[in-house]
């Protein structure tokens, strides 16, 4: 088995890292996450659930704190809507440059605790893999609440390591407002709250002191906390009762989830599974793998995808954890290999035009046309369609019915599946999307 560095080992290290290397080791993971994250930032299509979050802070401020259709997600509208300042820039490279800017921060937060529990190289190696994930370069490029839960799933583990080692007053209170803040921004980032004891527990020291700092921290964001909890079963059991309850099942797509973005996963997993500190932080996020699905008042698997990709910084101080013990070279080579092996995969989900019917292309195609009526022929589809004209066409008046409601006077266009008509004639958009005008 590899030999990763212990605390004390860590403490009692008579040379410290140079300036320069040890901002390098913070610098080069940010760089390869704002890079990765700008890549074709626009080329995918504003979806159901961006195009949602436009359409409320659109709304002003006054209807967006009234509207408690999606109760726990209101403070990031809130946050949205500062960050458009007050709805006045809403462009889609805007949106999402606000879920860039929290990745770019998470991969530094990241880093900056690895620093501080394994030395420069390590956090240029670690905080780079993270950076790399593919799954972190999606959520970077999409326009919710993602990647500010990633943002905060590092802070509260920087904040942890901090505690750890240097012991201030002041990192249990930065702890309780990463974590009071997870508590009010994004529900899924109070994780932590599972993964760092199990940590604690594995990680050579003492462990009673540090369990009670890390409760002292807790508690003072314990209302918060409850508060959140009651606020997501309130609203899972009103709004989204539709959705089936966990189920047994939803735990082994946890695998093929992993796997979804190629090897990178299971590679990272195999690393972390070679020494002690590396097995802590896998176990902890298999603990909180598990207390999602357990806890969970929605349908596990809705949304399981999204929550996972939270995880990733827990995986990469896991890898880190293994690969400090090496020498810094051989630590680049496990980097370059890493990297070699999954950035075609992370290219290929930021350069991925995905499908979608309420696309910027389908909005000009029906306004540069005479046709200002579109028949939407799927069921779901019609607040997207809706949404993306109010949003790319909000001075064009355009009529959308659905095949329940009275057909539209002719000419009109046909959105969905079905795209059968009299003498139709089909719009090629892309090789995905298709719309007919019907005259």
């Amino acid at each position: 088995m590899m030999r990763s560095m212990s605390v004390a080992e860590v403490l009692e290290a008579p040379e410290r890292p140079s300036r320069l290397l040890a901002t390098l080791a913070l610098v080069v993971p940010a760089m390869a996450a704002l890079v990765i994250g700008l890549t074709h930032l626009t080329l995918r299509p504003l979806w159901t659930d961006e195009l949602i979050t436009i359409s409320r802070v659109e709304n002003g401020f006054g209807r967006l704190i009234s509207d408690t259709w999606d109760l726990p997600l209101l403070p990031y509208y809130a946050t949205v809507y500062i960050w458009t300042l007050g709805g006045q820039f809403t462009s889609d490279a805007w949106l999402r440059g606000l879920s860039l800017a929290m990745t770019v921060a998470a991969v530094t937060t990241c880093a900056a605790a690895i620093r501080r529990l394994y030395g420069p190289w390590t956090a240029l190696v670690g905080g780079s893999l993270l950076a790399i994930a593919p799954s972190v370069a999606y959520y970077a490029q999409e326009g919710r609440a993602y990647a500010v839960g990633l943002f905060l799933v590092c802070l509260s583990t920087f904040a942890l390591v901090r505690m750890v080692l240097v012991q201030p007053q002041r990192s249990i209170w930065l702890y309780s407002l990463s974590v009071g803040a997870s508590a009010v921004l994004m529900q899924s980032a109070l994780m932590v709250l599972v993964i760092h004891p199990v940590v604690l527990l594995a990680l050579p020291g003492p462990v009673k002191a540090r369990l009670i700092r890390w409760g002292r921290a807790v508690a003072l964001a314990l209302p918060l906390v409850v508060l959140a909890a009651v606020l997501l079963t309130l609203h899972g059991s009103s709004v989204h009762g539709w959705l089936a309850g966990p189920d047994p099942g939803d735990l082994l797509k946890v695998p093929a989830l992993i796997t979804r973005w190629g090897p990178y996963g299971l590679i990272l997993i195999s690393v972390a599974l070679l020494t002690r500190q590396g097995l802590a932080w896998l176990a902890g996020g298999a603990a909180a793998v598990a207390a999602i699905w357990l806890l969970s008042v929605m349908g596990t698997s809705f949304w399981l995808e999204g929550t996972l990709t939270l995880l990733m910084p827990i995986l990469a101080m896991a890898c880190a954890a293994s690969l400090s013990g090496l020498r810094s070279s051989t630590m680049l080579v496990w980097l370059c290999f890493i990297a070699v092996v999954t950035l075609p995969q992370t290219y290929g989900v930021v350069s991925r035009i995905e499908p979608t019917r309420y696309s910027r292309a389908v909005v000009d195609t029906v306004v540069d046309s005479d046709a200002r009526q579109v028949l939407v022929t799927e069921p779901g589809l019609t607040f997207g369609v809706a949404a993306a004209f109010r949003h790319y066409a909000p001075d064009v008046e355009v009529q959308i019915v659905e095949p329940a409601q009275s057909m539209p006077n002719r000419p009109y266009w046909i959105i969905g599946s079905n795209q059968s008509c009299a003498a139709g004639l089909p719009t090629q958009l892309t090789p995905t999307l298709t719309m007919t005008l019907c005259p």
